[in-house]
């Protein structure tokens, strides 16, 4: 049975190698890890993940980059498609949810805003105050979450330094 399974497999590649050939189908060019998958015990990797564009689109778009990011809880790792030649301008505002699991949050956020004087027309205003508000936001959350991220941290970068040294 495990050998019909293969041939089974090997055909199938072969024929999604040939679609992909047949509409004109490029790989993006790939950093980071070497491998998109990793069996759980560590038996297996392969790059079974991957970002294919067009021909036309490297022609008309030019360069892009997939980076393979480490792996979390999944078997598989995130791919990120980064085109070189958009500039997608300024980055929006973000909150994250846990921060409202503190009570002290939207008192600091009042206080901080309050203390705050920007002199301007309103948009100017606004975009310096919340500009302000983002780098405090980024201290407060280290002081108050940093610990919890950062142990997480250190536990993915202990698994992802064992997988790396088995390649």
């Amino acid at each position: 049975m495990g050998v019909s399974r293969n041939v089974y497999r090997k055909g199938e590649s072969r024929k999604f190698n040939d679609f992909i050939m047949d509409v004109e189908m490029e790989d993006v060019l790939m950093v980071g890890r070497r491998f998109t998958w990793y069996r759980p015990n560590g038996s297996a990797k392969t790059r079974i993940n991957r970002v294919l564009v067009t021909r036309e689109r490297i022609s008309q778009k030019g360069g892009s980059t997939q980076y393979v990011l480490d792996r979390n809880i999944s078997y598989h790792c995130s791919i990120v498609l980064k085109d070189t030649t958009i500039d997608w301008g300024f980055k929006p505002f973000r909150a994250l949810d846990c921060w409202w699991d503190d009570k002290g949050v939207v008192k600091f956020v009042v206080e901080f805003w309050s203390s705050m004087e920007v002199e301007g027309w309103g948009e100017y205003v606004l975009k310096e105050k919340l500009k302000r508000l983002k780098m405090k936001l980024k201290v407060w959350y280290k002081e108050h979450f940093g610990f919890v991220q950062n142990r997480g941290q250190i536990v993915q970068n202990e698994i992802n330094d064992l997988e790396m040294r088995k390649v």
